[in-house]
Formats: structure tokens, C-alpha cells, sequence
């Protein structure tokens, strides 16, 4: 596997109305179907093998029902055919889109992969249950692989031995969970009236994706990432091409086809509260200094053979085992595991590094909230004003605290990581301006008590 691309259809249009739906909860569903900006046979050239470094990955997933659109299976079968993997997330309940994946030359369907949204109380609410399995076993039955996935919510828990019966009787297994999140607020949190409840009967289910995506929501990674050089998240309607989700489109991967795909890993720089749909990419191996179970582990389902033998194969594989890295791990790194980290991160004394615009807004933001910050630095001469000290005074001084933290406040990506390696061996742990920020998101501003102890 050389590179992975998250694939976003562009469809908001759903046959189901689910109530943990993450486009209904922002107020997207706008049911289009829209179409693509460039023939499927244009995309199919611009991702092919030779210009892409090899056999890539690809997950099509629509923000509505993924397998709505008429040019999804034309697409998926270019994909094939330049010999790439594909991965399909769908509701299930598209019976002739099915039977239409069914019908790809047989020898396409060992690098296909079907992940089936299990949509309980829709499925029964809208008598598409029995389509749904019936659509589940016609693909088992054709040697296609394949997952069933379930968001848990509230109103699965109370329901939950009827869920498991029913997978039961029709696969003779238990779906794979997963954790649903709350984005309705400006922070993110799982979507649960009673978390501690919540959390039992998710791990009661034995679900591996459910404990690794309960255990990764509001974990923040701080190690190096290398999307952006080995993963991408790809609009299919222009061709515009992100680094992840938290980042802004910064190429077109359909405009000149033969032009080279940049490589911009992100590097210690991560923008985001922490690694969304990380049960592909960290399992993938997008941070290699993370140890995660491999992408099939967490795929496999229990008592039956849900994946083919190629396709678990390539599963196992990690996108650093076929990249070169350019990175060492930073040993000083302060993590985030819980969100109780942040508040600890806020008591500590903060020396900001960097005094440019990210810089300023981290220092207004910190007066603001009344936290407090030790020094300020700069390496540019010219930003060594009004308090700003040298890099080396504020070396020098770093002694005179006890566990300090250095919060790299700077925009490119590239000069964060020559920092974080030039700073690697001081006393201080380090952090980027998002971290801090973050910090402050999730406190209010203020050091919990609570969170010190």
C-alpha cells in the first residue's frame, strides 16, 4: 500500500434519517446528488498506479447514502481495474447498486471491500431490515469483503439484545461498533446521555473498533503525521486534495494529470482536536511513532470469514513499510491521552516559541483567559521587542522552572519540525499552538482543580 485517500462522494442526499447522523447534526442534509466535474475515465487516469507510486487505497464515502449516485460503480470499477484497492461505506439498502458491484468481473471482487452501516431503528423504521441483510449476504455469498458497522447511540443501548439477536440469526456474529460522536457543540464528546453506561455496554459487545474509537475520541496526537505525503482526504466532485480534515484543500488532483502529487507531510503541526476516522488512518500507519492494531484487526468479524485472504493481506500492511520516513521521534513530546491533560498543560509554566501572528494570537488569547505565560521567544531579530527575548536567553533561562513546556507558535510545518528536533534535549516538554489552544477550548480557559490532582 503506498498511499491511502479518503474519498468524499459528493451526495447528501439519504434514503434513511439516522439520529446520530454527524450531516444532520450540522445541518447539511441537503439532499443533491451532485455530479462530477470531470469524466470518471479523467479520474481514473489521474489516479492511476504510475502516478501515484503504486497500489493505493480508497474509501468512497458519500455524506449521505454513498451508492445514490448513477457514476458510483463506473468509478469503482476504474479503481479496480488500475489495480487499487477499494473500500464502499453504504446503508445497505441500495439493492441494485449491489447487485451491480456483484456483477464486476469476479476477478475485481478479491481488492473490493464493503462496509455495511448497520442502521437499526431506521432499517426497521423504514421495513428495509431484511433488504439489508439479503443485500449482506449476497455480497458474503460472491467472495466480496465486507464489514457491518454499528454507531452506537442511546437508543441502541436499550435495545441492545435485540440488536445482537438479530445479527446473530441472519450472520451468526456480532456487528463491529463503533463510537458515535456529538458534533452539535463546539467541542467534541460522544454522544450519550450516560457515558459510563454507554461505555459498558459498547465493550460488553467485544467490539475491537469499538474500544479503539472510544479510547481515541478527544485524544489529541501530537507525533509526527505524514498525511499529506502518504494519505489524503480527496473531494471527488473538483478533484480538490486535503491533508486531513482539519486542513484546507491545497491542490488539484485533477487538473493536470500527469503532474507529481506534492508531498507536504503535517508533521508535529496537527490542527485537529484529534485523529478523525483515526480506525483508518492511524491503523494505516499515517504516524508510525503510534502503535495501533493493524486495519484488518479491527475489521474482522468473529465466527465467520468476512475478509478474503488478498484483501486481509494488504489490510496488514502499513503505509511506512512502503514510504521512505523523514522523521525521528521526539522523545518530549507532551501527550494528550485524556482531557484532563489539558487542564494539567495549563499549570504548568508555558514558555511561547515564536512571536509572529500565531505567536501574538496565543498571547492575547492566554491574557484574556488569565493564564499565564514565563517568556516569549523569537530566532528573528526584528520580532525582539517589547519583551520578546532571543531563543538562546530563553535556553538559558530554562532551568529556573520546574517542568516547563515550550509551545511552538508557528505556522509552516516544516520550520515547527526543525524546532521540535533543536529543542528535542532541553528540559522542557513540547507542545504546538494548537495544543495550548485546545487547552484552552476544552477548559474554558481555566486550570480545573480536579484535573491537577
Amino acid at each position: 500500500m503506498t498511499k491511502f485517500f479518503e474519498c468524499l462522494v459528493p451526495v447528501t442526499s439519504c434514503n434513511l434519517k439516522c439520529e446520530y447522523c454527524y450531516v444532520i447534526q450540522e445541518k447539511r442534509r441537503y439532499n443533491e446528488i451532485k455530479n462530477l466535474k470531470y469524466p470518471v475515465e479523467w479520474i481514473a487516469k489521474a489516479l492511476r498506479k504510475e502516478r501515484l507510486g503504486g497500489v493505493c487505497y480508497f474509501s468512497l464515502c458519500g455524506e449521505g447514502e454513498t451508492l445514490l449516485p448513477d457514476y458510483i460503480i463506473e468509478l469503482t470499477e476504474q479503481l479496480l481495474k488500475s489495480g487499487h484497492y477499494v473500500n464502499i461505506t453504504t446503508n445497505g439498502t441500495i439493492s441494485h447498486r449491489i447487485t451491480e458491484l456483484i456483477g464486476l468481473s469476479p476477478d475485481l471482487h478479491n481488492r473490493l471491500h464493503i462496509s455495511f452501516s448497520y442502521h437499526y431503528d431506521e432499517l426497521v423504521r423504514t421495513k428495509n431490515l431484511y433488504k439489508f441483510w439479503d443485500n449482506v449476504r449476497r455480497v458474503k455469498d460472491n467472495n466480496i469483503s465486507f464489514v457491518v458497522q454499528c454507531n452506537l447511540c442511546d437508543s441502541y443501548i436499550e435495545k441492545i439484545d435485540e440488536i445482537k439477536s438479530d445479527c446473530i440469526s441472519n450472520i451468526g456474529t456480532l456487528p463491529q461498533f463503533v463510537a458515535t460522536r456529538d458534533e452539535s457543540q463546539p467541542y467534541y464528546k460522544i454522544l450519550t446521555s450516560d457515558l459510563n453506561k454507554y461505555i459498558m455496554v459498547g465493550k460488553s459487545t467485544g467490539s475491537d473498533l469499538f474500544d479503539f474509537t472510544i479510547d481515541n475520541i478527544n485524544k489529541k496526537r501530537c507525533d509526527f503525521c505524514y498525511a499529506g505525503a502518504w494519505s489524503y482526504r480527496l473531494l471527488l466532485e473538483s478533484g480538490d486534495l486535503k491533508r486531513c480534515y482539519a486542513e484546507p484543500a491545497f491542490y488539484n488532483i485533477f487538473q493536470d494529470i500527469n503532474e507529481p502529487i506534492p508531498q507536504e507531510p503535517i508533521g508535529f503541526n496537527c490542527k485537529s482536536d484529534f485523529c478523525v476516522n483515526a480506525s483508518h488512518f492511524l491503523t494505516l500507519g499515517i504516524m508510525p511513532d503510534v502503535v495501533t492494531p493493524t486495519y484488518d484487526e479491527l475489521r474482522k468479524m468473529k465466527n465467520i470469514n468476512n475478509i478474503s485472504k488478498n484483501m486481509d493481506s494488504f489490510f496488514r500492511h502499513k503505509l511506512y513499510e512502503e514510504n521512505k520516513q523523514v522523521h525521528h521521534k521526539v522523545q518530549n513530546i507532551y501527550q494528550i491521552s485524556k482531557l484532563s491533560d489539558y487542564a494539567k498543560l495549563l499549570s504548568r509554566p508555558i514558555i511561547i516559541y515564536g512571536a509572529g501572528r500565531l505567536g501574538n494570537n496565543l498571547v492575547k488569547k492566554m491574557n484574556e483567559c488569565g493564564i499565564k505565560y514565563e517568556i516569549i521567544c523569537d530566532s528573528n531579530k526584528t520580532r525582539q521587542v517589547n519583551g520578546v527575548v532571543p531563543v538562546e536567553v530563553m535556553l538559558d533561562k530554562l532551568s529556573q522552572f520546574d517542568s516547563p513546556v515550550i509551545a511552538v507558535a508557528i505556522m509552516d510545518d516544516k520550520v515547527v519540525s526543525e524546532v521540535f528536533y533543536t529543542l528535542e534535549n532541553t528540559s522542557a516538554e513540547l507542545c504546538t499552538y494548537y495544543t495550548i489552544m485546545m487547552a484552552i477550548k476544552y477548559t474554558n480557559g481555566y486550570v480545573h482543580p480536579k484535573a491537577i490532582s
